[in-house]
C-alpha cells in the first residue's frame, strides 16, 4: 500500500506478505518529512480492513532498529543502536 498526496507525491509505503490466515507486515515507512502526521497509523488502519475482508486472522510484524536494513530515504528515522528483533501479533477477528 501506498499513501501519496494530491500531486502523487508518496509519503508513507505498507508492506505485507499474506500466507494463509495469517499476514506479515515487511515494511513500513514514512517520509521524515511526512512523520507525525498519522500516515502510519491511516496505512495499518486501512491494511487491517482489507486484511479482515480476506478473512486473515492475525497480522505480525517484526522490528528492528538497525540503520543497515532502513530505506535510503527513512535512513535518518533511526534512532541509532542495534536492538534484537522483536515480534508482535495481532488477532483480526
Amino acid at each position: 500500500m501506498v499513501a501519496a498526496d494530491s500531486s502523487g507525491e508518496i509519503r508513507g509505503i505498507l508492506g505485507i506478505t499474506l500466507k494463509g490466515e495469517s499476514a506479515t507486515i515487511d515494511t513500513i515507512a514514512v517520509h521524515p518529512h511526512h512523520q507525525s502526521q498519522g500516515i502510519a497509523r491511516a496505512l495499518l488502519q486501512e491494511s487491517t480492513v482489507r486484511l479482515r475482508a480476506l478473512k486473515v486472522a492475525t497480522l505480525d510484524a517484526w522490528t528492528r532498529d538497525d540503520p543497515s536494513t532502513l530505506r535510503p530515504w527513512c535512513h535518518g528515522s533511526s534512532r541509532g543502536g542495534h536492538r534484537r528483533s522483536r515480534s508482535s501479533s495481532r488477532q483480526l477477528r
